[in-house]
């Protein structure tokens, strides 16, 4: 049975990563999406995928590269029931599937 669990991971956008290298800050957003899986560890595993690409996409407009997981951002299963109850508005995704990225980008 596939359990809906919420993704929620950091990452730094192009403008952080330049501003945090120059400054020596340490600046970042983070973001979610709900994963139906079948375990918790799938949910993880394929999270850190969308991560990954999610983060690629928003260095790709720039022109380029970052690699999300060489960079050790945190990334989690929310369990805050607070959290959970206003993430409403993230992309739900099966294992597998890929969320619309542009929805993402939105709160980016």
């Amino acid at each position: 049975m596939l359990t809906k669990r919420l993704f929620r991971f950091a990452y730094q956008t192009p403008g952080q990563a330049e501003r945090n290298a120059e400054h020596g800050w340490d600046d970042e957003d983070s973001t979610g999406v709900w994963i139906a899986s079948a375990s918790e560890d799938e949910a993880i595993r394929w999270g850190r995928t969308i991560a990954e690409q999610f983060v690629s996409s928003l260095f790709a407009q720039s022109g380029n590269g970052y690699p999300w997981t060489s960079d050790g951002f945190a990334h989690w299963i929310e369990d805050d029931s607070a959290v959970l109850a206003t993430a409403c508005d993230l992309p739900l995704v099966t294992v597998g599937e890929m969320p619309d990225f542009a929805r993402m980008r939105s709160g980016a």
